[in-house]
């Protein structure tokens, strides 16, 4: 997501990007590891929700 400033990516794209697996059934995984990546940054406002879409880096 840092290469890509204020692109949204959908779920899919970030799982396939980290993981390199079928992107079947990422929502979860996904969603849990922006979670927990938001509680360590300092500003988590840094990961915006794109509703429907996927996520933004804005830093």
């Amino acid at each position: 997501m840092a290469q890509y400033p204020g692109w949204v990516l959908s779920t899919e794209q970030i799982y396939g990007a980290v993981w390199k697996e079928n992107v079947v059934g990422c929502v979860h995984v996904v969603y849990n590891v922006i979670c927990q990546l938001r509680r360590k940054l300092k500003n988590p406002d840094l990961i915006q929700t794109i509703i429907g879409r996927g996520y933004r880096f804005v830093g």
